[in-house]
């Protein structure tokens, strides 16, 4: 079944559009319950840094950010195979630094095919005094101790070449599509046997908004191996074997 690069009416969506006429547009997630926190993010009244939430395909709730660096590092994750699920402020870590005892709370745990990790989100430019290197490397002997990794993602690390690929497919992959649907076009994808590339299924599901949303997250979720490094328009949709490594480090 070749692309002949023309949108237009894919008689299998047409039938099911007319036996579900009420999945032709996406609907919002209904949030599930948001997780305890540790410590609280967003507060009323005035503050001078950037807060809010971010709605988790992953948790299937909002997730509360304090900087738009976090707000970009969730999205990260989203499109990260290796990160099943992700919680913000998990917990107080104490920690032991010149004699003292002090304290940190992580910004987020990655929960993953690995070990779970804490991770600590910072501009660069916060992160290159020897006051900084010496505190994260008392608050790793700490984890380490409880066999759990602590990892500093910065600006620079977050907002790489992975980022635009994955905020493109989220615009559309955050909205509900029913699993009859995804399904439907997982099976209508994978009867191309890769002969479409990700631009060419995109324009041919132009009058299926609620299809575009279940291709772009069955990418988001692993279904089809693609680069979130390069363009992803010209890459075929060549579906994606189950991940094998348990062993990966849970990492973007």
């Amino acid at each position: 079944m070749p692309y002949n690069g023309q949108a237009g009416f894919i008689p299998a969506f047409e039938d099911y559009f007319a036996q579900f006429p009420g999945d032709r547009q996406p609907q919002l997630f209904q949030s599930g319950q948001m997780p305890k926190l540790a410590r609280r993010v967003v507060r009323p009244g005035y503050r001078t840094h950037y807060v809010g939430y971010f709605f988790s395909r992953k948790n299937n709730c909002q997730i509360p950010f304090e900087s738009a660096i976090e707000r970009d590092a969730c999205l990260l994750f989203e499109g990260s195979l290796n990160i099943l699920r992700y919680t913000p402020q998990p917990t107080e870590l104490t920690f032991t630094q010149g004699g003292r005892t002090r304290r940190t709370f992580p910004d987020f745990e990655l929960i993953g095919t690995g070990r779970r990790t804490y991770v600590e989100i910072k501009p660069e430019s916060n992160t290159l005094t020897a006051a900084f290197r010496s505190r994260i490397a008392a608050i790793r002997a700490t984890c380490t101790l409880d066999g759990r990794s602590y990892v500093v993602l910065t600006d620079k690390d977050i907002r790489g070449k992975v980022l635009p690929q994955v905020a493109d497919l989220y615009q559309q992959g955050r909205w509900k599509v029913p699993d009859r649907l995804t399904k439907m076009v997982l099976t209508w994808l994978n009867q191309l046997n890769g002969e479409l590339r990700y631009g060419e299924a995109v324009e041919r599901l132009r009058n299926y908004p609620t299809a575009r949303c279940a291709l772009d997250g069955l990418i988001l979720d692993g279904a089809f191996k693609l680069d979130f490094s390069i363009q992803l328009a010209p890459q075929p949709l060549i579906p994606a074997p189950a991940l094998l490594d348990d062993q990966q480090e849970v990492l973007p």
